[in-house]
């Protein structure tokens, strides 16, 4: 819980430095962060456990930031996702979609992504599930083939965020309606 308030704490104050354009005045950055942030590329912390801040612009033109950690013990690549990754391969120029791509690398379909964190408009995401990612990257067919590929809409990020509030909270219809529907033919 500490944990977690700490990382809130930290994005917050990365993003009200954001927001008044002011330099960032954290030692856990890196003093290349500014130059970073505005050429889209991620910020690291030079540890064994790197802290890696990665923001971006969506297609809505909406800005996306994701922290999370690196750890030293490298976790071994999972195979299980081969085929959604070879389909995720045709949108290898989103950033959005990368993250996806990155996660499934490592990570079970509906398994929470450790030590992450995600500030998408004011919506917040701790340790969220690919799904999640998929929400916020907007991108139907996406969506689609992760439901496809068994991708739990019932899940929650370690927040209690789950699947359906987050889809309301971004308030596209679309996407609205493919959860609810979805969540119609679970019951």
């Amino acid at each position: 819980m500490i944990k977690k308030l700490l990382i809130i704490l930290l994005l917050l104050i990365f993003s009200a430095a954001c927001k008044n354009n002011k330099p960032v005045e954290n030692d856990n950055l890196t003093a290349d962060i500014k130059d970073n942030i505005s050429d889209n590329k991620s910020v690291q912390k030079e540890t064994a456990d790197e802290t890696v801040i990665d923001i971006f612009t969506n297609n809505n033109g909406e800005v996306v930031t994701k922290i999370y950690k690196i750890n030293s013990k490298t976790i071994p690549e999972n195979k299980e996702n081969s085929k959604i990754l070879q389909l995720l391969s045709k949108y290898n120029d989103n950033k959005c979609i990368s993250w996806i791509a990155d996660a499934l690398k490592q990570y079970n379909i509906n398994d929470n992504l450790a030590d992450t964190y995600i500030k998408y408009n004011d919506i917040y995401l701790y340790e969220p599930v690919v799904l999640h990612i998929g929400l916020i990257c907007e991108n139907i067919d996406v969506i689609n083939m992760l439901i496809d590929f068994g991708a739990d809409i019932y899940a929650e990020d370690s927040s209690g965020e789950n699947i359906l509030m987050l889809a309301e909270k971004i308030n596209n219809e679309e996407i609205i309606n493919i959860i609810t529907k979805e969540y119609e033919n679970g019951f």
